[in-house]
């Protein structure tokens, strides 16, 4: 698997993976229960994982992934790092402390790996 094709699987499943939040945080009151138990945030984590989805999705669709595409995607990550620290000093539950750390590290390894992917040059 070459360094363009390995870059669009790992989009691609960036992608379906936000959709799948989004999905559980609009369905599941577990899912935003355990993080923010007065749901204030609920719309707005959904659609924010929904346009992330729909970027990262529609970068994986590109032949070849351009650098700016993988630049955005590693930024746009390291951002749901950023929001799962702000969710964490909220002190949620045990299960939404999980959710959120394991987010935080997923969304940091695949900035890590978007960031390291971009091809050189423009």
């Amino acid at each position: 698997m070459n360094r363009d094709e390995l870059a669009r699987v790992l989009l691609g499943l960036d992608g379906v993976g936000c959709a799948a939040a989004a999905v559980a945080v609009s369905v599941d009151e577990r899912a935003v229960g355990s993080v923010d138990p007065s749901h204030r945030v609920r719309v707005s984590v959904a659609v924010g994982l929904g346009v992330t989805s729909v970027v990262l999705s529609c970068a994986a669709a590109r032949r070849p992934v351009r650098r700016r595409d993988l630049g955005i995607a590693g930024v746009v990550n390291l951002g749901w790092v950023a929001a799962c620290c702000v969710g964490l000093s909220r002190a949620p539950s045990r299960l939404g402390r999980g959710l959120l750390i394991t987010t935080a590290l997923l969304d940091g390894v695949a900035a890590a790996a978007q960031w390291s992917l971009r091809p050189s040059g423009r």
